[in-house]
């Protein structure tokens, strides 16, 4: 079996960009998110206070800046989970292992077995690799705790984030068969047609 890692990296900015453009059109629709307007101004608060605060990255307001743009953004962040789970693990389903991304270089997600892959094994596989399960994790931190224990548990979950994301390209590279840590646990594999 050939590996397919250059394509499968071109595969994933393709479908993110599908994704982030799907997602920003729901943002702006006001019932969807009523706090867009909210949003964009603590933004702009927040870029000042780091243009301002060059030299001392870790001041409060950046952190307090930070930490009310993303309570006012939890919605574009529930809208792009939703978006990017109806896109990566229903339509990729649906499509018998393929996104927009996978189809446009001719690869395809199947399992141990070289056949479509099964609804929880594509599951597991976005979980790990889309970022489904630390998000969900972030937003209930976000809506339920104190801002000190959010803030706490989201770096740790960031920081398992990345590792999961870098650990499975990092697989990918360096095994004979091209896997990474999402296929490993999904019992999955992407394949050339």
């Amino acid at each position: 079996m050939k590996k397919v890692t250059g394509k499968r990296f071109c595969a994933y900015i393709v479908d993110y960009v599908i994704v982030a453009l799907i997602a920003s059109l729901f943002a702006r629709v006001p019932i969807l998110n009523p706090n867009y307007d909210r949003y964009m101004e603590e933004y702009n608060k927040y870029i000042e206070s780091v243009k301002t605060s060059l030299n001392d990255s870790a001041s409060d307001e950046i952190i307090d800046n930070s930490y009310e743009m993303t309570k006012l953004g939890v919605n574009i962040t529930i809208i792009n989970l939703v978006v990017g789970a109806i896109y990566f693990v229903g339509f990729q389903y649906l499509n018998k292992g393929q996104t927009l991304g996978k189809k446009m270089l001719k690869i395809r997600m199947v399992d141990d077995n070289n056949e479509r892959p099964k609804l929880y094994q594509v599951l597991i596989h976005s979980i790990i690799i889309n970022s489904l399960l630390t998000t969900t994790i972030s937003v209930i931190t976000l809506l339920c705790l104190s801002k000190a224990t959010y803030l706490n548990i989201s770096e740790v979950v960031q920081i398992i984030d990345m590792g999961l994301l870098f650990g499975s390209f990092g697989c990918m590279i360096v095994r004979k068969d091209g896997k990474g840590i999402h296929n490993i646990l999904a019992h999955t594999n992407v394949i050339g047609e």
